[in-house]
């Protein structure tokens, strides 16, 4: 039996955090949770998820550095921002090429499932 693909969960919210855990996972997907930026790419280094949904916003190391440093440890990982920040495009330019698609917050999470289900296709 092939294990489901991991996804690796990244915000600094404890109840999106919890929502998306569960979500996901009655989804069939295995999922490990980080609480900041740092924290995600030492889980990312450790565990090698499949995928990543990760925030803009947090301590310690925010989306956009993690995103930077997620491009070394987890190269070729698609990532999903999921962030309620309101010029999320423009903090892009950076990390464009980096990043498999975006959904805002509050999440509907029928679109995070597509999203994530079209990017593990790829």
């Amino acid at each position: 039996m092939s294990m489901p693909p991991t996804i690796l969960v990244a915000d600094d919210e404890p109840n999106i955090r919890l929502l998306l855990h569960d979500e996901l996972t009655d989804a069939g997907y295995r999922v490990i949770l980080a609480e900041n930026g740092a924290q995600a790419v030492g889980l990312a280094e450790d565990q090698h998820p499949d995928l990543i949904v990760i925030d803009i916003k947090m301590p310690e190391m925010n989306g956009v550095e993690a995103i930077g440093w997620l491009r070394q440890v987890s190269k070729g990982t698609p990532v999903i921002v999921c962030s309620a920040f309101a010029g999320i495009e423009s903090l892009f330019d950076d990390v464009k090429g980096c990043v498999t698609a975006v959904v805002g917050k509050p999440v509907v999470l029928a679109v995070l499932r597509q999203k994530i289900a079209e990017a593990l296709k790829r």
